[in-house]
C-alpha cells in the first residue's frame, strides 16, 4: 500500500515539474522575444503584435530568419531569456519538492533532485546541476541560498495573497490603452505595509515598464501611441524602499504619456532609501514643500 502511494506521491510531482518546465521555456522565450523587440525598437519587420507584444516563439523565427545578418542582436536576449526561465524552473521545483514532502531535511532534497527520473527515465540535466550546485556550496552559503529563494514566494503563502494573484479581470495596459479611461487604486492597511510590500512593489515596477515601452516617431517626433495618458500618484512612495525603475525612469516617462506625482512626508525619507545623491528631485519638473502644522 505503501509502494503504491510513494508511486502515486513520485508521478504527482513528475508531472507538476513537467508543467513547471513548459512554463519556464515558455517564460524564457517570452522574455527574450520581448527583450529582442525592445533592442530593435519594435521594428515593423518583427511581424505583427498584440500591444507590443509578441509570441513566445517569435525570437526562433527571428533566429532563423536574421542571425547570420545580426546575430549580435541575440546575445543579449538568448543570455537574460534563458537565465529568467532557469531561475523560474529551479523556483517552481524547490516549491514543488519541498511541499512534497515539508519535514525532508533540506540536504535530502537536493539529493532526491539530483537522481530523479523525469522525461524518458531520465534525470533532467537543468535540476541535476542545479541540485550539484547546492550540495557543492557550504552550509552556510547553501541556507543563505534556500532562504533567497524562499523569501521571494514566502508572501504567496498566504491564502488571501493567493486567491487575490491567482487570476486578473484587468491587464495592466488596461490603464492607457482601454477604450475608456480606467482607474487603478492600491490600498493597503498601515498594518500591511511591510508584508505586502515586495507584492506592490512587482506591481508598480510592472506599471512602468509596460507602460513605458512602443514609442514611435512620425515626421522625426515622438508619436503617441496610447489612448489615454497615465497619471502615477504614489503617496508615501519611499515606503516601498528603494525603487531603481522609478529612479531611472522619471526623465523619460513623460515621452510616453505618463506623469508621476511622488509625495512623501520629509525629505530625509527619500534619502534613507536613495541616500543624499539621488536623482528623483532633479528630474521633477515641479517641487512643492509644505510647512508642518503647528498643532
Amino acid at each position: 500500500m505503501k509502494d503504491h502511494k510513494r508511486i502515486r506521491e513520485r508521478g504527482w510531482i513528475a508531472l507538476k515539474i513537467g508543467v513547471a518546465f513548459l512554463a519556464s521555456v515558455f517564460v524564457g522565450c517570452f522574455s527574450a522575444s520581448e527583450i529582442f523587440a525592445v533592442q530593435t525598437h519594435f521594428a515593423p519587420a518583427l511581424g505583427a503584435h498584440y500591444g507590443y507584444l509578441y509570441a513566445p516563439w517569435s525570437i526562433i523565427v527571428w533566429w532563423h530568419l536574421w542571425h547570420e545578418t545580426i546575430a549580435s542582436l541575440f546575445t543579449a536576449p538568448a543570455w537574460l531569456g534563458t537565465s529568467i526561465g532557469a531561475f523560474c524552473l529551479l523556483i517552481c521545483v524547490v516549491k514543488v519538492v519541498l511541499l512534497s514532502d515539508p519535514e525532508k531535511p533540506a540536504d535530502q532534497v537536493w539529493a532526491d533532485m539530483l537522481v530523479y527520473l523525469h522525461r524518458d527515465g531520465e534525470t533532467h540535466p537543468l535540476v541535476a546541476s542545479a541540485a550539484r550546485d547546492q550540495l557543492n556550496r557550504p552550509q552556510e552559503e547553501a541556507g543563505s541560498v534556500l532562504s533567497t529563494a524562499q523569501s521571494y514566494l514566502s508572501i504567496y503563502r498566504d491564502p488571501v495573497v493567493a486567491k487575490n494573484v491567482s487570476h486578473s479581470d484587468f491587464r495592466i495596459r488596461d490603464l492607457m490603452h482601454a477604450e475608456k479611461a480606467t482607474t487603478l487604486y492600491i490600498v493597503t492597511e498601515p498594518v500591511d505595509k511591510d508584508r505586502l510590500k515586495p507584492l506592490i512593489r512587482v506591481l508598480v515596477n510592472m506599471i512602468v515598464r509596460i507602460s513605458a515601452s512602443g514609442l514611435t516617431f512620425e515626421g522625426g517626433m515622438p508619436k503617441a501611441n496610447y489612448k489615454h495618458r497615465l497619471l502615477l500618484m504614489l503617496d508615501e512612495f519611499p515606503a516601498l524602499g528603494r525603487l531603481e525603475i522609478l529612479q531611472e525612469s522619471l526623465a523619460f516617462l513623460p515621452g510616453y504619456g505618463i506623469k508621476a506625482c511622488l509625495i512623501c512626508q520629509d525629505i530625509n525619507q527619500l534619502y534613507a532609501h536613495y541616500s543624499k545623491d539621488e536623482a528623483i528631485t532633479s528630474t521633477c519638473h515641479v517641487q512643492c514643500a509644505f510647512p508642518p502644522q503647528s498643532h
